[in-house]
């Protein structure tokens, strides 16, 4: 994917996650839910506190996801999390890590049909609002 399709389908991401609204159906629906069991579960755990079944192989131990939001503070954003697990970006969040970059993992070949491009955006979309949902106080 070209950096300025990046960065209009980040934009595009940015607006749909800016609507509150909108994040309580995405996170209740179990999609989310599914793909993070699928992709994430293994290191950070069903629950998101990094204790996944994998994390004993692990020489960088998972970040407990449900404290995000405590530990980024001001810097925690719908946006800067997309962009976290994404990883291609910018702003990736896989530096100094073994977690694979899911934005490279979901669209292989960057100049593949919007269609696909879409999909891979919909499923980082998806697993971005789930993890938000395991955010705590």
């Amino acid at each position: 994917m070209s950096a300025l399709r990046l960065t209009v389908m980040v934009q595009l991401v940015a607006a749909l996650v800016a609507a509150p609204a909108s994040s309580e159906p995405l996170a209740n629906d179990g999609a989310g839910r599914a793909l993070y069991v699928q992709y994430c579960g293994a290191c950070h755990g069903e629950t998101g506190e990094g204790r996944g079944h994998l994390e004993s192989i692990l020489s960088v131990q998972p970040v407990d996801l449900t404290r995000l939001k405590k530990a980024r503070g001001a810097d925690y954003s719908l946006e800067s999390l997309l962009r976290s697990i994404d990883g291609r970006g910018p702003f990736p969040g896989h530096t100094d890590s073994e977690m694979p970059v899911w934005g490279e993992v979901f669209l292989k070949d960057p100049s593949a049909p919007t269609a696909d491009q879409i999909q891979a955006a919909g499923k980082l979309l998806l697993i971005t609002y789930y993890v938000d949902s395991l955010q705590k106080d």
